[in-house]
């Protein structure tokens, strides 16, 4: 038997940034909380706070009364979001050892 270390927020919220990274849940579509609760039979706070903490970073928008959205990057965000990719490859492969 092995031992879960990672609360059930933090396991639901690796499961639900998993499948944006990987484009299972399309850029602007609504997160169910309630099918993602009953699909990992759990109560929907744990979503919520999963939700939540996405939208925290920035991968979720939360609508007010409306719910939790993948967040579509307009060109200029990507383009910011590569170049300090890069900026930061360049500096690790500068300084390895």
């Amino acid at each position: 038997m092995s031992i879960i270390a990672k609360s059930i927020t933090e396991q639901i919220y690796d499961i639900i940034k998993d499948k944006i990274l990987l484009q299972e849940y399309k850029v602007g579509s609504k997160i169910d909380m309630n099918e993602i609760a009953e699909e990992h039979d759990i109560s929907i706070m744990p979503v919520r706070d999963a939700l939540k903490r996405l939208s925290s970073q920035g991968l979720v928008v939360n609508r007010s009364r409306v719910g939790f959205f993948v967040k579509e990057f307009s060109k200029q965000e990507i383009s910011n979001i590569m170049e300090v990719r890069n900026m930061y490859e360049t500096y690790c492969l500068d300084h390895l050892q």
